[in-house]
């Protein structure tokens, strides 16, 4: 399907693997397909296989994907992308060696459209609205505090499992 589109748009969002702890970059196509806007998950891409987590890393898996696994020949590649959406992490966003700004330089792109993705925005400010409510800012703190305490020690989770057996 992206061999044959006429232009395309791509989408990134690095996570880590709670088993592995190692990063993974899920990589994005966008294309129009009979004018209905298509989106497709192209790859979760181990950043380890790349050679880390840096800008250079991501951007080379961004690459990859597109012209390794969608078989898409560089020249449609570089021509085609019109637009690339992150978070705002500046691995991806930085202005002068961020994923982004290096894909733009790639093949003189200056119609990349870049775009900071409107849900991590939106997931920002509502995080510092609330952070500014100090009775929040202490039932986050507490939260935080009982996730790690639980997700450090086997032996709290043990009990608390046996507590919950109990209450059943």
């Amino acid at each position: 399907m992206m061999q044959r589109a006429n232009f395309f748009s791509g989408l990134m969002d690095g996570s880590q693997a709670r088993k592995t702890g190692s990063e993974k970059e899920l990589v994005y196509g966008k294309i129009a397909v009979n004018g209905c806007p298509t989106e497709l998950l192209l790859k979760c891409q181990d950043m380890c296989e790349i050679g880390g987590e840096d800008a250079q890393s991501v951007k080379s898996a961004y690459d990859k994907t597109f012209v390794d696994v969608c078989k898409m020949p560089e020249d449609r590649y570089a021509k085609l992308m019109v637009s690339i959406c992150t978070d705002g992490a500046s691995v991806n966003m930085g202005v002068y060696k961020g994923a982004c700004t290096q894909l733009k330089a790639d093949h003189d792109r200056n119609w990349l459209f870049i775009i900071h993705c409107s849900n991590h925005r939106l997931e920002l400010a509502i995080k510092d609205a609330f952070m500014a409510d100090a009775a929040f800012r202490d039932i986050d703190d507490i939260m935080m505090q009982m996730y790690y305490h639980f997700r450090n020690s086997e032996k709290a989770k043990r009990i608390l499992f046996k507590l919950l057996l109990l209450l059943e």
